[in-house]
Order: structure tokens, then sequence, then C-alpha cells
């Protein structure tokens, strides 16, 4: 199976707007390990703490990793380069988050 690049700028801008939503609020639930929900015609607020939140976070953190690895094979990248950021993706907040 041949793999084949994103061209579309539609779809590219997508994806970049995924990975950052994805990304910013993985690891906002990692930082706060909670997160809740209120749907909008009812008075139930569900929220999830500890290790439950962590782990949505930790799915959310990877989907955004997924998604800019997606936008670094359509371009014509150095792996040095796709290194580098997906590695800074995951870096920083990581040490935000963890100090």
């Amino acid at each position: 199976m041949k793999s084949s690049r994103v061209t579309s700028p539609v779809l590219r801008v997508g994806l970049m707007l995924m990975c950052a939503l994805w990304t910013v609020s993985g690891w906002y639930f990692v930082a706060t390990q909670s997160f809740s929900t209120k749907p909008i015609r009812s008075t139930v607020v569900t929220t999830v703490n500890g290790p439950g939140a962590v782990f949505a976070g930790a799915i959310f953190v990877v989907l955004g990793l997924v998604a800019l690895a997606i936008l670094l094979q359509g371009k014509g990248t150095q792996k040095a380069t796709q290194f580098w950021l997906v590695g800074l993706l995951f870096a920083i907040p990581a040490a935000v988050v963890f100090v």
C-alpha cells in the first residue's frame, strides 16, 4: 500500500487546528488532572478527576502528535526536523506541567 501526501490546503489547515486543539486540551487535562462537562439543556455536571483525566489528556496529546506527523509527512521536511518538531511538541509542555 502506497502512502499519499496530504496536499489539500483545507485539509492541512484543519489538521493544524485539530493538532493545536488536541495538544493544548490534552496537556490542560494532564496539568489540572480533571475536567468537567455540562450538557446544554441539563443541570447535571459530570466531572472526571485523577487518573481518568490524565488518561483522557494522554489520548488527546497522542491525537495531536498523530495530526502533526500527518502534516509533516506532506511537506519535504527532513527527518531531523520532523524529530525535533515532534519532540518539542511533547517535551516543552511536559516540562511545564511536571515542574
